[in-house]
């Protein structure tokens, strides 16, 4: 597979445009669902979510027939944003709030976005097309990380999974004491202003396809 090192293939002017469009509806959106915290300057924060979801793009492969199924999606983070910058990416999301997923149709629908599905389920429940051919899994703030990976191990696609991560959170720690099969393959710091300077992405891949 090949994976892109950099942003040079993504239409900025296009996705600038529309990502607009995303923050405004989810900064109206948020008045009356919890989509992102209600301290602060929505918009700023709607803006930093969107910013710090872009560096999955250089974990994602450019193939098509990958899919990434993001847990919890809540207002869309991180998948709709790389959605918007790949539009080819077939993406899943899952999300069992039924208000939130509400939410989440009329952003697809507003922003006409192919090749998105939104389920309304715990992601336990949750069984992926078998024309999966690889499948990366994404979560900002979903369910613990715990529950997560024994789940995705079992997927017959799955090729990573990504998730946020800060000092307080301390997911890192989790993985060396309780992998599930996973290890860390990458840990790239993320974070974009002094309220979020210790965001970071983790990457992990199952343990047997190390050495491949």
């Amino acid at each position: 597979m090949q994976f892109c090192t950099d942003y040079a293939s993504v239409d900025f002017d296009t996705l600038l445009d529309r990502s607009s469009l995303y923050i405004r509806e989810l900064v109206k959106s948020n008045q009356a669902v919890h989509l992102i915290s209600r301290a602060g300057d929505a918009p700023v924060l709607a803006a930093e979510l969107f910013v710090t979801s872009l560096p999955i793009l250089k974990f994602l492969p450019q193939d098509r027939g990958v899919t990434l199924i993001d847990i919890g999606s809540g207002g869309g983070f991180p998948a709709i944003p790389l959605k918007l910058a790949r539009p080819d990416l077939p993406c899943v999301l899952l999300e069992s709030r039924g208000r939130k997923c509400l939410f989440l149709e009329s952003v697809v629908r507003r922003l006409e976005l192919p090749e998105i599905k939104i389920v309304n389920s715990r992601f336990e429940n949750y069984v992926p097309a078998t024309d999966c051919a690889a499948i990366t899994v994404t979560s900002r703030a979903g369910p613990p990380l715990q529950s997560i990976l024994p789940w995705a191990a079992k997927l017959p696609g799955l090729t990573q999974v990504i998730v946020f991560d800060t000092a307080s959170a301390g997911l890192e720690e989790g993985i060396a004491s309780d992998s599930h099969g996973f290890y860390l393959d990458t840990k790239l710091d993320i974070g974009s202003s002094a309220e979020i300077h210790d965001l970071r992405l983790l990457v992990l891949k199952l343990k047997l396809t190390k050495s491949s």
